[in-house]
């Protein structure tokens, strides 16, 4: 789109906003090898961008500080990564002094368009340009299906009480999640249904993902954790990514935009009411790879099923309560609607 766009804006340039280092980076890098690394810039903490620059990779949390060193009339587009967040005060200050001229696009992309308060990105963007689903994704070959496995615990979700967001207060999780009973069983999950897969683990605590990377490191795996206070975190990723840590445990960082598409397995050990948060865990190891047929997805949920925690099934549209067995709950979706058109 970057390069199309670029052929009909004349000398104008195009902002590309995000929010978290690894997609300012990712993006650049990508963007770089579609249309010249020359082209492309960052403006993010210490890090300015060229003046021959024709596409920015901008840090929200940067340019906002920054609004007066640009001009609007100099950009023909803005396009907000991760839109979802759009609403923040920081993003509608940066998109509505970039976006100040009448003729400037505003695109926004998300994988995760349902905002846990309700509210609707449309508002704000207007008219959906484009719209794919999970099940055609699959299709085209952009995403593997996935081998779900839920693995049902006592965790007790319906004595938690709910957050202001309207999720589970993560004080508790962390601690219901963080015992030697559930780690233990935690880590044998891994070892019967992902067994020398290469596997990113979402946990519900720093103390959990620290205590599960530990548990997992004597299980015989190769196992790591990262979270926003790691110190190492670039080479932590570094070793994930080129197979020297087969597990990679984390809290809060790689929920969004982590791009590694040889991840084989997710581990799911944070019960969650959000869609959001749980699509964009899923994501993490759903796209395609080279030799890479399927992703194993293990989802630790309440044995009593509780009526908020999101699944897999619910993401497809089946009941939250559906039994699996392993299967790819968008396939197992689509084959109940077939049935359903041939006899209602």
């Amino acid at each position: 789109l970057i390069h199309r766009l670029l052929r009909l804006t004349g000398e104008k340039k195009i902002l590309f906003l995000a929010h978290r280092r690894e997609i300012i980076d990712q993006t650049a890098d990508k963007i770089g090898r579609q249309i010249g690394p020359n082209l492309v810039a960052i403006e993010q903490a210490e890090r300015k961008a060229e003046a021959s620059a024709r596409v920015i990779i901008g840090s929200v949390q940067t340019l906002v500080g920054r609004l007066d060193e640009f001009r609007p009339e100099d950009f023909a587009a803005v396009i907000v990564d991760e839109c979802h967040h759009a609403y923040a005060k920081t993003w509608m200050d940066t998109i509505g002094h970039f976006g100040a001229k009448a003729d400037t696009l505003l695109l926004g992309l998300t994988a995760t368009p349902k905002r846990s308060d309700g509210r609707c990105i449309s508002e704000l963007f207007g008219e959906t340009a484009f719209e794919i689903s999970l099940g055609e994704l699959q299709d085209r070959g952009f995403l593997v299906p996935m081998n779900y496995y839920t693995i049902e615990a006592s965790l007790g979700l319906g004595d938690l009480p709910i957050d202001q967001k309207g999720d589970f207060q993560a004080t508790l999780v962390g601690k219901i999640m963080n015992t030697p009973e559930m780690r233990a069983l935690t880590v044998r999950a891994c070892l019967e249904k992902a067994s020398g897969k290469k596997t990113i683990a979402f946990c519900a605590s720093i103390s959990h993902a620290q205590d599960l990377a530990r548990d997992l490191e004597d299980s015989g795996m190769s196992a790591a954790f990262i979270s926003g206070q790691s110190q190492d975190r670039d080479e932590l990723i570094q070793a994930f990514r080129d197979g020297r840590v087969q597990v990679l445990t984390n809290f809060g960082v790689l929920t969004e935009g982590f791009d590694d598409p040889s991840i084989e397995c997710v581990l799911l050990a944070r019960p969650t009411t959000s869609p959001l948060v749980y699509s964009q865990c899923l994501g993490r190891g759903l796209r395609s790879h080279p030799g890479k047929t399927a992703c194993i997805v293990i989802d630790i949920v309440d044995r009593q099923r509780h009526q908020l925690q999101y699944n897999a099934f619910e993401a497809a549209g089946l009941a939250r309560s559906w039994q699996g067995s392993g299967k790819d709950p968008l396939r197992e979706a689509e084959a109940i609607a077939r049935i359903r058109v041939t006899d209602p």
